[in-house]
């Protein structure tokens, strides 16, 4: 963990352990219970944020660069008829074997289903089936029934 800047003293509870984070990352809990599973790896300029509510991401999940995941709110947001909290501070979860692309955003109620992709620059905040494709802004299905392997695969003929 070259260079990154880690934020936990103030979580009830952060777990980490066999997992590979680059540099110039943020890991912030407030309060909040941070587990992640072995084996899970982050790209650079991660923004992992927990405030008062709990993060679960489980093993061998791969996040690209650029990610941010954050559960709970910052700020609390207040009708002025009822003087009623309509923020609420839910989790996020992801199931095994996870794969957000670059420039992701994950958001309070995320549950991410095993073996599913979040494309690129997706926003999630709410269930993801196990084993499909997401994209876009708010993320929806855009592909069933696939998996993902970790290897890299590359043409020999596209160089």
């Amino acid at each position: 963990m070259e260079r990154t800047e880690c934020l936990a003293k103030l979580a009830s509870r952060m777990i980490m352990d066999e997992n590979k984070i680059q540099r110039d990352s943020l890991l912030l809990g407030i309060h909040g219970d941070i587990q992640i599973g072995k084996f899970t790896t982050f790209g650079r300029n991660l923004d992992l944020r927990c405030h008062d509510t709990s993060l679960i991401i489980g093993e061998d999940n791969m996040f690209s660069s650029e990610v941010r995941i954050i559960a709970g709110d910052g700020h609390n947001i207040i009708s002025l008829i009822t003087n009623e909290l309509l923020t609420h501070k839910q989790p996020i979860v992801t199931g095994q074997h996870v794969w957000c692309g670059i420039g992701t955003t994950l958001l309070s109620k995320t549950n991410i289903g095993n073996g599913s992709i979040v494309g690129a620059n997706s926003l999630v905040n709410a269930i993801v089936d196990d084993n499909v494709i997401v994209a876009g802004n708010p993320a929806r299905v855009i592909r069933r029934d696939v998996r993902w392997e970790r290897r890299l695969s590359l043409n020999e003929n596209a160089f």
